[in-house]
């Protein structure tokens, strides 16, 4: 299998059974993987490039352990899937803090994004929110930059990871644009975790053309703008890309195998 910066783990983990535990033995870190809960919400999210820096190791190390079973890696020229969160040295006033631990979450199964989404949103400006776990949540500092967020990792404690989330110079702007102009996520991750349980689910891997793509194009007209739709498809339906630009929806894809693509399709 061939993987670049942005193959999803999720990819690596399906392709070879082996796979798993050649990434574990890059960094301690990554054992968390062999809990199934974990796995199932972690690696649909998080990009090879991501995981290394989840890490704190060099991509290339993921690269060497998997190559002894068969990956070869393809470096893509430009890629702009992972943009740096804004960080500020501000000075953290302890008096102001609030400390979430997701750790007990994640060991329950349970995604922790919502819970942080809703603390972020409901705290005051002067707070500062931190997270402590045992990495850094790069998927969720890459969102939560866009909004205007700024952070800070504090990796003092062996084993545990802190990280400092609060409100940027910039944030009041941002949130007045937001007003105006409605935020959309920018990549497959992001539109699943926007969405969240505003998601309809459409399966049309098992009909024949041309249904999938009349079945997907009904089904996107009952949709609000607060919802999305899901779909599971044997591949991206060029056809049907066109069509939805034309009606004006977008949609992001994320490609498992050969016979086995996921689409999130909502509206702009």
């Amino acid at each position: 299998m061939e993987i670049n910066q942005s193959t999803k783990i999720s990819a690596v983990l399906k392709a070879h059974p082996e796979a798993m535990e050649a990434i574990i033995a890059v960094n301690p870190v990554f054992a968390k993987l062999r809990n199934p809960v974990l796995r199932k919400l972690l690696t649909s999210r998080v990009s090879v490039a991501m995981a290394a820096q989840v890490g704190g190791v060099a991509m290339n190390e993921i690269y060497k352990a998997l190559q002894p079973l068969g990956f070869t890696f393809k470096e893509i020229q430009n890629m702009n899937e992972i943009k740096e969160a804004k960080t500020e040295q501000k000075p953290i006033n302890h008096d102001q803090i609030i400390s979430l631990d997701v750790r007990p979450i994640l060991d329950s199964g349970v995604d922790p994004f919502k819970v942080i989404m809703e603390t972020l949103e409901t705290m005051e400006a002067a707070k500062t929110l931190c997270i402590i776990n045992s990495f850094e949540p790069i998927p969720l500092l890459n969102l939560i930059s866009k909004k205007g967020y700024s952070y800070r990792t504090d990796r003092s404690e062996v084993g545990i990871v802190k990280t400092y989330i609060f409100q940027g110079d910039n944030q009041e702007k941002q949130l007045v644009e937001v007003k105006s102009e409605r935020l959309l996520p920018k990549t497959f991750g992001e539109a699943c975790e926007y969405f969240d349980s505003r998601t309809e689910m459409l399966d049309v891997r098992q009909l024949d053309m041309p249904m999938p793509m009349v079945e997907i194009l009904k089904a996107v007209e009952l949709l609000d703008e607060k919802s999305a739709l899901f779909v599971h498809h044997k591949r991206i339906p060029q056809y049907l890309i066109p069509e939805l630009e034309d009606r004006g929806f977008a949609y992001f894809s994320n490609e498992i195998d050969d016979e086995n693509t996921k689409l999130i399709i909502f509206k702009k």
